[in-house]
């Protein structure tokens, strides 16, 4: 902040504070307007003294690095020496307007900011300067890029464009590595455009008297401990231990503002959170209101409630082979880092040790992995009955990322999970203690059974900081900082065990040793029995690999290796997950989708349950769905009684047709836990066929899988490229596709379909030319389900009927239409390859191309949707074909997947092609860019924001529009409108903006539709789409709309359109959605959902959703989308 011709004007680090914290900022703003007075700042932090002096240095060495290099740097501050800002300005604009080359500590304004640009460097790209411009370089010292970086080198963007006229292409931030990391500055202007207006809004019109609310911002700056004295004295609700900030919004609502006020409320119905947890967190709020009253701290037992597992039940006995285990990540490091593994273990004559494994690359994280395997697994060799005690889930869902991540240990992590070996204490105190502290955190447990700690780490106070700290000054004494707290926490998990045993003893509690027993033998006899029968394959690979010179077919091998494991991967978390919800308490599965909770049977046959459902829940429930009965009344029962969804008469009631005497077995009231698992025999069985193939062969054989795992260019049997059908006439475009896919030479074509672009449409007519031209082809047709890959079949079929071309045509499910066009089943996937001949195109799933039969039986495969296939299946089904075609588009709904796997093995087959490139590259694949479907004023936004301005709306579309009489509500013919909808508290639906659409509906039956063809027709309810990311608002719409209306989510309506999309977004804010921001405000999400529209996209949504606090680059990224969407909706 400064003064120039008296005016203020701020610096970036000013906006970045304010983003960080409001609180902060006001706190600063009066700070300031009292002349120090009030508030009270922290203690100066030494640390970042020490930071500031690092970073100038970091700064220095790079102007050094450059000048040795030869560049020509010049310093503003070296040209006009002192304090006059405008002076120093006055010289930057006139070395810029001369061209230099480097800018060093530019001096930037355009009100009401300014500031210092580290580095300013020309690039050549014609601007108001003539044939050069200007982008903006900052140095940071931390690891990996920040938001803040970001918000700050955005800032200085406009400011050179107000400058140059032009905004730079590219904002670059130079790591304390020497990293170069560049972003495209239009991809995160929207977001720092929003953080922007708030902050001058704030500082226009600051108030001393109106302070923020603490709880409002995620941290405090150097204000922390007067956010904590005001909360404090306020008897804030956030006092309240493990309350979540939407039960906090929730409780306001109903009037309750205060600890006391909860701890005294009698009418739980007041209140929209469920009464068992309510209860929980009144309970929660009374016992610490005692211990304030006491004036020592104290706990309680918990009553289990009916259907609740026995106090202390997950306890185990100890052992000396016991090891207590406690890591220590950063978030921060770019895909995250275990930097820390740190283990109390007992020798036989009971002597305590502490082990701990560093990390500081992926490199070592591995090898701390591997290390912490082999030594747990041989304790488990030698003490049958060990535990690994940790606390809170944290290390339990690091090791199962990083054994995926990595592709080791993932069978012995099974068997540990199956065997239970690992206890999670955290579970335990939950679910047995209520204790006085604001947190269940174990500092704040520890109270109970050992004396205050000692140890600190460095000046933060936190590891994540203190690593930070470390890797910004390099001084060792702080990682041993780290390892000393980390020891402490190993420890202090120790006596916590042994402080729960003691109470179990004392409360008489019976620990299930008989099960743990039973668990121990199990265990064991699994890990005799259960060997990797592709280990010896999989070692060959990796051999072949690290003997390779060719960095690419070092990839390609690796790469196929993961492959392998890809499907087991997958299924462990479910059986995982499965497992952690039947041992969960019901109130914790409420926001679980794939749970259902508070079944209730009407009525039962002999073979089938009618149910009923609590409909307030987020729920996943499709004919077919099969669910498992969670019954913890009957624990040798709970998820062994089974069935499916056999009939869906309403969305609260449903039939279940049950496995053996399920229906017999069933109580009256139960929970129902998801567990669908698919074989994937024939899928395994062709990689694993692949491979041994490699092995053989000691190289990557010549043909289309290995063309894909390579990522290599299109390759065709006659001088072509891709480059001619990108850049053709529209007209043009269909016959050159056709000539790229005719003349394939066992490789593979990428056809990028966006919205509307007739991606089906251009298949149907490429196939139909490969039929005509070549009858003696055989072809087939995949994809992710029999209904989309059944749809490309049937346009195949028309086409060829209309245009006389003789062929015939093969399904596995038949449906009334395919049969009129004459196309035949071959009812069975082992029957397939009978009907497999010249002059046929098939239809069929993976399940039946992947199978050894079908090996080298097809010419070509078209796989549509190919963006949700995984390359696995891919690679699988390749054995199939010479040639492959992949039709979709990888910025719509993707491949849903449940595990982390190696490298880039778990991808879809179009994001491993494309390596997160939202346009497929021209010399890699072809993109339709026309589309047929949206107004240009919809188009607008889809394809600045998702195809990197590529697309192009047919002429035709400007007639589409919107034509509502007398309605103020409704502003727009045609293009985007976000309509805010105030709401608090609501996470997956919402009843305001239920009742807003409700009305919207109303309006719109009463409005005009011209189509492209310029004929008006009155809008009925086929013509409106409806479409929310939770299943919960899709029964609360359908509760309000005429029957009929066309409402679901996303994933239902991915390639449906309609002249008008409604786009309910539900959740008040963004900490209140269930499966976070990556889902909410997905990109793919949001442009299957706006890109429904032909003529107008209303975006209801609550404007809190504009007011997004991003933690990560990937989240500003997304933030950054939602907000262009509210701009481009005003």
């Amino acid at each position: 902040m400064r003064q120039l011709n008296g005016q203020t004007f701020y610096s970036p680090s000013d906006l970045t504070e304010f983003h960080d914290s409001p609180f902060a900022s006001w706190c600063k703003l009066c700070h300031r307007a009292t002349g120090g007075e009030f508030p009270t700042p922290d203690p100066e932090d030494a640390f970042l003294k020490m930071l500031q002096d690092a970073g100038e240095a970091h700064e220095l060495g790079l102007v050094k690095q450059l000048h040795e290099e030869g560049r020509n740097v010049v310093d503003v501050k070296k040209l006009c020496p002192g304090s006059d800002f405008l002076k120093q300005h006055q010289e930057t604009v006139r070395l810029m307007k001369e061209g230099a080359e480097i800018i060093f500590q530019a001096a930037l304004m355009d009100e009401p900011f300014a500031g210092y640009a580290d580095f300013v460097v020309r690039v050549n790209t014609p601007s108001d300067l003539g044939e050069h411009s200007y982008e903006v370089w900052d140095t940071k010292l931390s690891k990996t890029a920040k938001v803040t970086h970001l918000l700050q080198l955005v800032a200085y963007a406009q400011m050179l464009e107000k400058i140059q006229g032009h905004m730079p292409n590219t904002v670059t931030v130079v790591l304390g590595s020497g990293a170069f990391e560049s972003y495209p500055t239009a991809e995160y202007l929207p977001y720092f455009s929003v953080t922007k207006e708030k902050f001058i809004a704030a500082a226009t019109n600051f108030d001393q008297d109106a302070m923020p609310d603490p709880f409002e911002s995620r941290e405090y700056g150097s204000w922390s401990t007067f956010a904590e004295a005001l909360l404090a004295e306020r008897r804030h609700l956030s006092l309240v231990a493990n309350i979540r900030r939407s039960q906090i919004v929730k409780l306001n609502s109903a009037g309750i503002l205060t600890i006391d006020e909860l701890a005294e409320l009698s009418d739980l119905s007041q209140v929209k959170i469920p009464n068992a947890t309510l209860e929980k967190l009144r309970e929660q709020a009374q016992v610490q209101i005692a211990t304030e009253q006491a004036g020592t701290p104290q706990y309680r037992l918990r009553s289990p409630k009916p259907n609740e597992p026995e106090l202390f039940s997950m306890l185990a006995p100890f052992s000396s082979g016991d090891i207590y285990f406690d890591l220590e990540g950063d978030p921060l490091t770019e895909g995250s880092l275990e930097f820390l593994w740190g283990m109390t273990v007992f020798d036989d004559n009971g002597k305590q040790d502490f082990i701990a494994y560093w990390a500081h690359n992926q490199e070592e994280e591995k090898q701390a992995l591997a290390k912490f395997f082999e030594l747990t697994l041989a304790r488990w060799q030698r003490y049958p009955q060990m535990r690994v005690y940790h606390y809170a889930p944290y290390e339990m869902t690091a090791l199962k990322r990083l054994v995926a991540r990595y592709g080791i240990y993932e069978n012995e992590l099974d068997e540990m999970l199956r065997a239970e070996l690992f206890v999670d204490l955290y579970k335990v105190v939950k679910s047995t203690l209520i204790i006085v502290q604001p947190s269940y955190s174990i500092k704040k447990v520890e109270l109970f059974y050992r004396d205050a700690r000692d140890t600190e780490i460095g000046l933060g106070g936190d590891a994540v900081v203190a690593y930070q700290q470390w890797t910004e000054l390099g001084d060792k004494t702080i990682l041993d900082a780290i390892e000393l707290y980390n020891k402490d926490d190993c420890d202090s998990t120790y006596e916590l065990a042994q402080w729960l045993r003691g109470l179990q003893a004392m409360h008489r509690s019976e620990i299930a040793q008989a099960a743990h027993d039973v668990a121990d033998k199990e265990g064991a006899a699994e890990r005799e029995k259960k060997p990797d029968d592709n280990l010896a394959t999989k070692q060959a690979l990796q051999k072949l690999a690290d003997a390779q010179s060719d960095e690419l077919e070092r990839y390609a091998i690796e790469t196929l290796m993961y492959l392998i494991d890809f499907h087991a991967r997958e299924d462990k978390p479910k059986w995982w997950q499965f497992f952690e919800w039947l041992n969960a308490f019901d109130e914790e599965l409420i926001e679980e989708r794939n749970v259902i909770i508070d079944c209730n049977v009407l009525d039962r046959s002999d073979v089938s349950l009618r149910i009923r459902c609590n409909t307030e829940q987020e729920m996943s429930l499709s004919m077919g769905a099969g669910f498992a009965l969670k019954m913890p009344e009957f624990p040798e029962l709970s998820g062994a009684v089974k069935g499916k969804v056999s009939e869906l008469f309403d969305d609260e009631t449903f039939e279940l047709k049950m496995t053996g005497n399920g229906a017999e077995q069933a109580p009256d009231q139960f929970t129902l836990v998801s567990q669908e698992f698919v074989p994937t025999g024939p899928l395994k069985k062709s990689l694993v066929e692949l491979a041994e193939q490699v092995v053989r062969q000691k190289a990557l054989p010549d043909d289309v899988a290995i063309e894909i795992i390579k990522r290599a260019a299109p390759r065709f049997s006659k001088a072509l490229d891709t480059l001619s059908a990108n850049r053709c006439s529209q007209n043009e475009r269909v016959g050159q596709i056709a000539q790229l896919v005719e003349h394939l030479d066992r490789s593979y074509l990428t056809v990028q379909g966006p919205p509307g672009t007739g991606k089906t449409y251009t298949a149907a007519r490429v196939i139909g030319h490969l039929m005509h031209n070549y009858p003696q082809l055989a072809i087939g047709i995949t994809s992710n389900s029999h209904k989309a890959l059944n749809n490309l079949l049937k346009k195949v079929a028309e086409y060829c009927a209309e245009q006389g071309i003789a062929c015939t045509f093969y399904t596995s499910k038949l449906d009334e239409e395919l049969e009129a066009l004459g196309v035949d089943s071959y009812e069975q996937n082992t029957k397939a390859v009978r009907f497999v001949r010249p002059n046929v195109v098939m239809g069929g799933t993976a399940w039946v191309f992947s199978r050894k039969d079908m090996a080298n039986t097809l010419d070509y495969l078209f796989i549509d949707e190919a963006g949700q296939v995984a390359l696995a299946n891919v690679i699988a089904m390749a054995q199939s074909t010479r040639n492959i075609v992949l039709l979709g588009d990888q910025m719509q709904l993707g491949q849903p997947t449940q595990a982390t796997h190696p490298l880039d093995s778990g991808l879809s087959a179009l994001d491993y092609l494309m390596k997160h490139e939202q346009v497929v590259p021209e010399d890699k694949g072809v993109l339709l860019n026309r589309s047929y479907r949206m107004h240009h004023d919809v188009l607008g936004f889809i394809s600045s924001m998702v195809y990197q301005g590529r697309l192009e709306a047919d002429d035709a579309n400007k007639n589409q529009r919107i034509d509502v009489t007398s309605n103020d509500t409704i502003k727009k013919k045609s293009g985007i409108e976000f309509h805010p909808v105030e709401h608090d508290g609501n996470t997956v639906a919402s009843d305001e903006e239920a009742d807003y659409i409700q009305q919207l509906y109303q309006q719109l039956l009463q409005a005009h539709y011209t189509d492209k063809n310029d004929k008006q027709q009155l809008i009925t309810s086929d013509a409106i789409l409806i479409v929310t990311p939770y299943n919960l608002q899709v029964q609360r719409l359908k509760q309000r709309l005429p029957k009929g209306a066309r409402v679901g989510t996303v994933d239902k309506f991915q390639g449906q359109e309609a002249p008008v999309v409604i786009f309910s977004f539900c959740s008040s804010s963004p900490d209140e959605s269930p499966r976070g921001l990556d889902f909410l405000f997905d990109i793919r999400r949001i442009n299957v959902a706006v890109s429904r529209a032909q003529a107008l996209a209303i975006v209801v949504g609550s404007p809190r959703l504009l007011d997004v606090c991003a933690t990560s680059i990937p989240l500003m990224k997304k933030a950054s989308l939602v907000a262009e969407l509210g701009r481009v909706g005003r």
